[in-house]
């Protein structure tokens, strides 16, 4: 049986916008748990990602010798758009996971957005869904 991204995938997506100041982003990552946003427009159309490691990437480092101060200002001063990843990878509710699966692990993506034609988000598929698809595909066995 071929299973398909829709049969794994999460529909209920916490997202933000791409006007949302990055402090508040960040809180909604860190309130959820959770280590990706998609970001979304108009009529729920996404217009990209912000993860953990765009935040990283984005703001200034106390390993690369910053002070605090500036990363607070930073996070202040900047907004989702600024450090998002515009036009991300994604799939399609109705394809094959594997072919989904094998998306994720080729671009090392912790997440993958699930979208239809017209661009609107209709959910994600994690690290967390693919386990468990593999974990009942094994007890299947």
């Amino acid at each position: 049986m071929r299973e398909k991204t829709s049969d794994w995938m999460m529909s209920d997506v916490i997202t933000t916008t791409a006007e949302q100041p990055l402090r508040d982003a960040v809180a909604l990552m860190r309130r959820h748990n959770i280590r990706h946003l998609c970001v979304v427009g108009a009529c729920c159309r996404l217009v990209g990602v912000l993860t953990d490691r765009d935040v990283k990437r984005t703001l200034p480092s106390a390993a690369a010798g910053s002070a605090r101060e500036d990363y607070e200002l930073a996070l202040d001063g900047l907004t989702v758009q600024q450090a998002m990843t515009r036009d991300p990878v994604t799939a399609r509710p109705g394809g094959a996971l594997g072919v989904t699966a094998e998306a994720m692990l080729r671009g090392k993506f912790g997440m993958i957005p699930v979208v239809v034609d017209s661009g609107r988000l209709v959910g994600v598929v994690t690290q967390t869904e693919l386990l468990r698809a593999l974990l009942r595909l094994l007890r299947a066995q």
